[in-house]
């Protein structure tokens, strides 16, 4: 669909043209138009204005005698037409006959300077339309708290966004993606070592439950219950794999603790290098989950963000990371 711009281009050029070619005058064709595209008389003003200086700058292009003449749309005229009660014709406005048109009175006609000056005119044909001023959202719906405050700039009863700090939110939202990954991929770096040692183990005799309870036996309290996860996930991936004979339950494995073993002594160097792999894991996995939150917590401000101004170009190409097994 036109906007209001270049409608009013269209329709003016269509009444130049057809006055230039098929003689018909110039307020029948505008009135039959804002009829059909039921412009209002602000628009109808500037088709008026727009159409006469086509029809000037044609014909002053086109023509060797410059003393020529034409009939000039006229508002009220064409307000006249499509409201049924057309406006007599002023005579002295449409008989220009033997007139320089560089001598015209400017209060001949209105706007009559600006058709008649040919210093400074353009060509329609080569000129560029105007650019249409952007039509800003009312603020029916602001959001209130932080998205108002930060990222909207009220002025009257318009808004525009904050450029800046929607700039300042889309940097953080890449740190924190940053974040995220690097913390995920050291995570994962960090199970295959604790996976490694496990192994180193289970080759010297030493059964997988005895790892878990010689493990769980020296870890801090505050990381038994969120070890649970990772070490099960890594005897899971062992049984798997052939390299453990039975599936083993973490949580029960857990509670052998303690329980005499004799490779325990010889164990205890790759048991307690589990336990510092296993510190460190739950290190990155915080980073990981807070990195995590954080990205979706200002998702969440950049979508309403995006709402208020769907126009507004954001430059944020979102990955879709696999989430970390952490």
């Amino acid at each position: 669909m036109l906007n209001n711009v270049a409608l009013i281009e269209e329709l003016a050029l269509k009444a130049a043209t057809d006055y230039i070619n098929s003689n018909r005058e110039l307020n029948n064709s505008i009135a039959s138009m804002a009829v059909s595209y039921q412009l209002n008389p602000n628009q109808i003003q500037r088709v008026v204005e727009r159409a006469n200086r086509i029809v000037f700058l044609k014909m002053y292009k086109s023509n060797e005698d410059k003393t020529f003449s034409f009939p000039l749309a006229d508002t009220a005229s064409i307000l006249g037409i499509v409201n049924g009660s057309p406006a007599n014709i002023n005579s002295d406005a449409y008989n220009l006959k033997g007139v320089a048109l560089e001598d015209l009175p400017t209060d001949a006609v209105p706007n009559a300077d600006r058709f008649y000056n040919a210093e400074g005119l353009t060509d329609p044909d080569v000129e560029p339309a105007e650019t249409e001023t952007p039509v800003v959202r009312q603020p029916l719906d602001l959001p209130e708290g932080a998205i108002r405050e930060v990222y909207v700039i009220v002025d009257g009863n318009t808004i525009r966004p904050n450029s800046r700090n929607i700039e300042k939110l889309i940097h953080s939202i890449k740190m924190v993606q940053a974040q995220e990954k690097t913390a995920a991929m050291m995570a994962g770096s960090k199970l295959g070592s604790i996976k490694g040692l496990f192994e180193q183990l289970l080759r010297s005799g030493m059964s997988a439950e005895n790892i878990v309870g010689g493990m769980f036996a020296k870890l801090p309290a505050y990381l038994k219950n969120k070890a649970v996860p990772a070490v099960q996930k890594i005897v899971d991936s062992l049984f798997r794999e052939g390299k453990i004979k039975q599936q083993v339950d973490v949580n029960q494995s857990m509670l052998k603790f303690g329980e005499y073993d004799p490779y325990y002594a010889m164990a205890e160097r790759p048991i307690e290098e589990i336990i510092e792999g296993v510190v460190e894991l739950e290190k990155y996995a915080s980073e990981y989950r807070e990195a995590l939150a954080k990205k979706a917590e200002m998702l969440v401000e950049l979508g309403q963000v995006r709402e208020l101004f769907p126009d507004y170009y954001i430059n944020l190409p979102i990955a879709q990371e696999d989430e970390a097994d952490v």
